[in-house]
């Protein structure tokens, strides 16, 4: 399992910003697909020794799967293994977790794109993982309205996101969720656009 260079820049996103002043800390994984982020947040947590609690979830049964698979395939049984878990956003998490950090790679692709994506996305992607909506952040704020309750007043949450969701796109299309997190813009290794971290007000 070879991360995307995006995944692999998410990754460092979230180890750069993590709270670490805590005794144990707590990560989500939302919409993991094949593990990808939480299993390499694993890896390299594991490599500092530094106790965590990780949830890895999916909408997907099949998805899931192959991240199970994956762990297997790629770590020896840790005292800590990751929970992997079928939930539609954090809506089947344990209602009295709060997490230091969530990560998510949710659908973000405007669906007027989605008939014209390059063949190496779309023949290696299923729809369900691809169609993020009319303006490809529709699944991004349903979550970010769960986050507010699961996330520790110290938490984070990065995301990876298309390159037309700006700050000045979440300013005018969901002014509400400014009121409620600080939201600051990064961009990737190509100089596009492409993660979000929010931290909450």
């Amino acid at each position: 399992m070879r991360p995307r260079i995006e995944t692999e820049e998410l990754v460092q996103l979230a180890l750069a910003n993590l709270p670490y002043n805590v005794p144990l800390l707590s990560i989500a994984d939302i919409g993991t697909g094949s593990g990808a982020i939480g299993l390499s947040l694993h890896h390299v947590l594991l490599g500092k020794q530094l106790s965590h609690l990780l949830y890895v979830s999916d909408i997907s049964e099949n998805a899931l799967k192959i991240a199970q698979k994956n762990y297997q395939d790629l770590f020896e049984i840790s005292s800590t293994p990751p929970t992997f878990l079928i939930s539609n956003g954090l809506h089947d998490y344990p209602k009295t977790l709060k997490f230091d950090l969530i990560t998510a790679n949710l659908p973000y692709i405007p669906r007027q794109r989605n008939t014209h994506l390059p063949e190496h996305v779309s023949a290696h992607e299923p729809m369900l993982a691809l169609d993020g909506g009319a303006d490809g952040f529709s699944l991004i704020s349903e979550l970010l309205k769960q986050t507010q309750a699961s996330l520790k007043p110290s938490g984070i949450i990065v995301l990876e996101v298309d390159h037309t969701h700006t700050l000045e796109f979440i300013l005018r299309e969901y002014p509400d969720l400014v009121q409620n997190y600080t939201i600051q813009a990064h961009k990737d290794s190509f100089g596009r656009q492409r993660f979000l971290l929010l931290r909450p007000r």
